[in-house]
């Protein structure tokens, strides 16, 4: 299988410092799209097995949830909207929504920052952080992503 094959969508502008790392061949008749959308449909259907296999009533919870569901999905910093918009056929390829004006609706986009973030707080982690006076402290993202900045801060605010 391909590596790094989301590295295939970036801005043609925006550089890559992999120390010497080629990204691998795409398999014959496959764009960077096809590959995403492959990955993208095998990860749905591994959540849609686990979701009916382990959960009561498994296979109606899912049907019940499915037509609604929102795909998000997370990109680095400075992807805008061409590469969300590869982002976004590649989940039509992959059959995550249906190819209408309202299946394509249902794809969000978050930086990679902003997830860590959610990440953080829905654990706990940053629970300290949120609980302090409003205006006397930020939370920071640091990531090691080698084309994006590696530094994001929020000011929590209500």
């Amino acid at each position: 299988m391909e590596k790094r094959f989301k590295l295939r969508l970036r801005p043609r502008t925006m550089q890559l410092n992999m120390n010497g790392m080629l990204l691998s061949p795409l398999p014959k008749r496959k764009t960077p799209v096809h590959v995403f959308g492959d990955f993208l449909a095998y990860m749905y259907r591994c959540t849609r097995s686990f979701i009916c296999d382990t959960h009561a009533n498994g296979l109606s919870l899912w049907s019940s949830v499915e037509p609604d569901t929102q795909i998000v999905l997370s990109h680095p910093n400075g992807w805008e909207g061409p590469q969300q918009t590869r982002m976004r056929n590649a989940a039509v390829y992959g059959k995550l929504v249906p190819d209408t004006d309202e299946g394509r609706a249902r794809i969000r986009f978050v930086t990679e920052g902003e997830a860590s973030l959610h990440a953080c707080v829905l654990s706990g982690l940053a629970s300290d952080v949120l609980s302090v006076r409003l205006g006397q402290t930020c939370i920071m993202i640091i990531s090691d992503s080698s084309f994006q900045e590696p530094l994001e801060t929020w000011l929590p605010y209500r």
